[in-house]
């Protein structure tokens, strides 16, 4: 084992910078489990506060083999929209998508279902995966559905299954970009030092419904102005602020059949940075090679801007033909 070969304390380094997750998907877990020695590299101090962990309540029943049927179609529903909402984006860019549960029990019940309702070609375009926290061991998605099965009637027993620090770190840590947490109780239900209370309270949602958490986006008048050409052109799929494998794209739309990624770069506020060369590199191998349209452009040399982001649109153009 490595750990016998380790001389020193001296000699173990903390892999302590957090690329994976945005802010609140990784901050229970830095803090239980961590000691709040992580460094969350995806933190923007000028962006907005974001809300990426949901809660569905389901009213559901833990069936005493161990499922929760009304968990399972509320998860089937919530992916159904996800794939709805992405049919007409390039494969590459359709987020990915988890589906956890502590109990073997619950995942059958999801595998099948999943079976019966989405095409091989949809599994793959998404990469669900569908398992227990063991299944996510060196995994990670964009979205991750997790569903706890236990019910208010569910015997003080079940309930260890989540004190397992090891695996629950495991569980809630594989999503990069939004949680969806499926319960059948109400916190009151749950015992007030088991982990499952402990981050419920922590990502302050155990009152608040989905529904209820939707915040204004950020208004950025550079992204408003180009998302208004844009569309002037004929496009009317249009993604803002897209998450695809952990990285950031300001405007991501559709047209003709094609998917298109425009960075937009120098305007103050969270669109300010550009897309790294090595996130550059991770784009051209999905096929897909962003415009990065300078705000200096954009203000001073507008006409040439346009005329560029129209025949990035109309014919793909390389990036070395952008404006400079």
């Amino acid at each position: 084992m490595v750990s016998t070969r380790i001389q020193h304390q001296n000699h173990v380094i903390l892999l302590d910078e957090h690329f994976r997750s945005l802010p609140d998907l990784i901050r229970f877990s830095n803090q239980a489990f961590y000691r709040s020695q992580l460094k969350i590299m995806t933190a923007n101090p000028g962006a907005p506060v974001e809300r990426n962990i949901f809660i569905h309540r389901t009213n559901g029943q833990r069936h005493e083999k161990g499922y929760n049927e009304r968990e399972v179609a509320a998860i089937l529903r919530k992916v159904k929209e996800i794939v709805a909402s992405e049919a007409e984006l390039a494969k590459g860019m359709c987020q990915s998508i988890g589906i956890l549960s502590p109990f073997r029990a619950q995942v059958e019940q999801l595998k099948k279902a999943f079976k019966a309702t989405f095409s091989a070609e949809q599994m793959a375009r998404h990469r669900i995966l569908i398992g227990t926290a063991h299944s996510f061991q060196g995994e990670e998605r964009d979205i991750m559905c997790i569903s706890w099965v236990v019910d208010p009637n569910s015997p003080a027993g079940v309930f260890r299954y989540f004190q397992r620090e090891d695996v629950f770190n495991v569980s809630i840590t594989r999503a990069r970009v939004a949680q969806y947490l499926f319960l059948s109780l109400g916190l009151e239900h749950i015992p007030t030092q088991n982990l499952l209370a402990q981050y419920l309270i922590d990502a302050g949602i155990q009152q608040k419904e989905e529904q209820s958490t939707n915040l204004p986006s950020w208004n950025d008048p550079f992204l408003q102005e180009v998302r208004t050409f844009v569309k002037a052109q004929g496009v009317n799929t249009i993604f803002e602020n897209y998450h695809i494998a952990g990285l950031e794209i300001d405007l991501v739309f559709v047209h003709n059949g094609r998917t298109y990624c425009v960075d937009l770069i120098g305007y103050p506020g969270p669109y300010e940075a550009a897309i790294p060369s090595n996130r550059w590199k991770m784009l051209s191998r999905l096929n897909l090679h962003p415009f990065s349209l300078p705000y200096s452009h954009w203000l001073f040399r507008r006409a040439e801007s346009e005329a560029a982001l129209r025949q990035f649109i109309g014919e793909k153009i390389p990036q070395e033909q952008m404006p400079a």
